[in-house]
């Protein structure tokens, strides 16, 4: 698969994502409602376009570190050395990963397995998830819902 097609198959699940998750998300805040018969719970709905997608090149998710010294030291390893993820919070999670999933005496070979497994979840746990621009989208998503309830507060 060309990095062309990688890239359109990514933003088509980003897209599947987004569309789920917004019509999961919006219809449990009506159940809620409608079970409580007030308005309690409002669903702050953000606009993410494709654009935005995981590895697109405006994408408001984090990802992986694809800097041309990472990407030379992938060539060079022949794959073997992991790109990490472009978070702020990837050395603090190393550090913990490598506290909490180091090698264990006596370990099994099924306990090591399952350990590098977990360890490569927790090192990649950063990716899909709002970067700093991202969490903006949100918050102002959310800071507009609440100044509109709040208008309407003001109202009554």
């Amino acid at each position: 698969m060309s990095g062309k097609e990688v890239f359109e198959r990514l933003k088509v699940n980003s897209k599947q994502w987004y569309d789920v998750s917004n019509r999961t998300l919006a219809q449990a805040v009506q159940n809620v409602n409608s079970e409580t018969r007030n308005q309690r719970i409002t669903f702050a709905k953000i606009e993410f376009p494709a654009e935005y997608s995981f590895a697109a090149p405006q994408t408001r998710l984090w990802g992986l570190n694809r800097s041309p010294f990472r990407m030379a030291l992938l060539l060079l390893s022949f794959g073997k050395m992991p790109l990490p993820s472009n978070d702020e919070m990837r050395a603090q999670r190393a550090t913990s990963c490598n506290e909490v999933f180091g090698e264990q005496p006596d370990e099994t070979e099924e306990q090591k397995k399952e350990r590098k497994t977990l360890r490569l979840s927790f090192r990649y746990a950063a990716l899909g998830h709002p970067n700093k621009q991202g969490a903006i989208l949100y918050a102002e998503a959310i800071t507009n819902i609440l100044k509109s309830t709040l208008q309407i507060a003001d109202v009554k």
